[in-house]
């Protein structure tokens, strides 16, 4: 398949000018997701899918939440084989060897390059046991990232992803004059938004053919390129040149 050529207005949608000053207030605090937008978990978890099963599957392919659950059922795959299908997103040994994304080390230097690294968080919805692999993983991988700024669940934290996740970022809102949270989950997301955070920037970053049902003027969509291999190029370009002198934007797109 022939690679589209790179424009970012088409991969930019929302208010660029409202990102632009946000990023460029040096107190902005980023939130990054974890799985999905820093670390490549889906590569490794459709590989280890493909050779339990012989369905071949690309990241760029994924359209929703149980994609291989679906995907198992609709390959005619067995009962035990449908039910387990997305164990592997939550095992250590497979989320541990997933690599970075392809140009998201770039985005985090400029992001603690800029505003710091007490200004950069990871905000994953990570089972507590997880912990020591999570920690492991930020150390070879994106060592900027220090391991007290990685927010996940402690032990006996029964609360569902969402409300988790909304719950920390109201904490991160009362100390900063806007977050910046960026995740590839539209359920966050929109948590994010219901949760009426005046000072809370979303930027959505779907992975696959995911994308958003609904509108909002703190919502920011964000595409990957190349797609193929679903690389964060787009995000790094929007950071850079809203946090250059004169914010060139191309004429990207302000509606959905």
């Amino acid at each position: 398949m022939e690679r589209q050529p790179y424009h970012f207005p088409e991969l930019f949608t929302g208010d660029w000018d409202l990102f632009k000053k946000v990023l460029q207030n040096r107190q902005t605090v980023f939130v990054f997701d974890m799985d999905g937008i820093l670390a490549n978990s889906a590569k490794i978890v459709l590989k280890k899918f493909t050779e339990k099963t012989g369905v071949a599957v690309k990241p760029s392919e994924i359209d929703g939440w149980d994609f291989l659950t679906n995907l198992a059922r609709k390959s005619g795959l067995s009962e035990e084989t449908i039910e387990h299908a997305e164990d592997d997103w939550y095992k250590a040994e497979v989320l541990g060897n997933a690599q970075r994304y392809l140009y998201i080390r770039p985005v985090i230097q400029k992001t603690v390059g800029y505003y710091g690294s007490a200004n950069n968080f990871v905000l994953t919805s990570r089972n507590h046991t997880l912990r020591e692999s999570t920690s492991s993983w930020f150390r070879q991988k994106l060592p900027e990232i220090h391991d007290e700024n990685i927010i996940m669940r402690k032990e006996g934290d029964l609360r569902k992803s969402v409300p988790f996740k909304v719950d920390n970022l109201r904490i991160f809102a009362e100390a900063a004059p806007w977050i910046i949270f960026i995740d590839d989950n539209i359920d966050f997301i929109k948590g994010a938004l219901e949760a009426k955070i005046p000072n809370c920037l979303t930027v959505y970053v779907p992975l696959g053919k995911n994308m958003p049902d609904i509108r909002h003027e703190r919502l920011i969509l964000i595409k990957r390129y190349p797609n193929e291999i679903q690389a964060m190029y787009p995000l790094m370009d929007a950071i850079g040149r809203a946090i250059s002198q004169d914010g060139n934007n191309d004429s990207v797109a302000h509606s959905y």
